[in-house]
């Protein structure tokens, strides 16, 4: 039988754990994604955990890439929960910058919900080529795989595309929570950069 969830609806466990996310905040909802996202490449052997912070990827496929988007929220994760739930509810009512929450927003999560779709989507296309042969993260014979990698990471080797907007956003989040660690909150009033 299918397990129960959601007011008693029967459904499937992958049905379950989508209304999971959908109930949860929007930044905890997004860490599970990316979590997930991980998970999806170790499932379908495109890496593995080399040491307990770096993944070790098949040639051809963007590892570090996700690697990094996975510990950046992370690390918005660990700043989040290092706050009580009394100081979150005082700064989420002030929007006191101190809460890195104050700062991602849900154009954040839906840019990083499409670009996991798109990723999931993606890597399946990778590991499907590299059964016909080698390929490699610059070239590929697929039209399609070549299409979702420009969008996801632009045309270099260097990262861009929906990558680069999306960890652009989320270094901002980091940069403001640290300045706010070192130097208070009048950091952010007087406007530092």
């Amino acid at each position: 039988g299918h397990p129960i969830c959601d007011r008693g609806t029967v459904v499937t466990p992958s049905q379950c754990r989508t209304v999971a996310l959908k109930q949860l905040p929007s930044f905890r909802a997004s860490e599970l994604a990316i979590e997930e996202l991980i998970d999806f490449g170790i499932r379908n052997f495109l890496w593995f955990w080399r040491t307990p912070v770096f993944l070790q990827w098949r040639r051809g496929v963007r590892g570090l890439e996700y690697c990094t988007l996975y510990w950046m929220v992370k690390r918005i994760s660990a700043m989040d929960s290092v706050l009580s739930l009394d100081e979150k509810e005082g700064m989420k009512e002030s929007g006191s910058p101190k809460n890195p929450m104050v700062f991602w927003d849900d154009s954040i999560e839906e840019r990083l919900r499409l670009f996991i779709e798109k990723a999931k989507t993606l890597l399946i296309m990778e590991r499907l080529a590299m059964q016909n042969g080698p390929i490699t993260y610059e070239r590929c014979d697929d039209p399609e795989i070549q299409r979702l990698r420009t969008e996801l990471f632009g045309n270099s080797k260097s990262h861009g595309g929906l990558f680069k907007e999306i960890l652009d956003r989320i270094d901002v989040i980091i940069y403001k929570h640290l300045k706010i660690a070192t130097l208070g909150s009048s950091g952010i009033e007087r406007g530092i950069p």
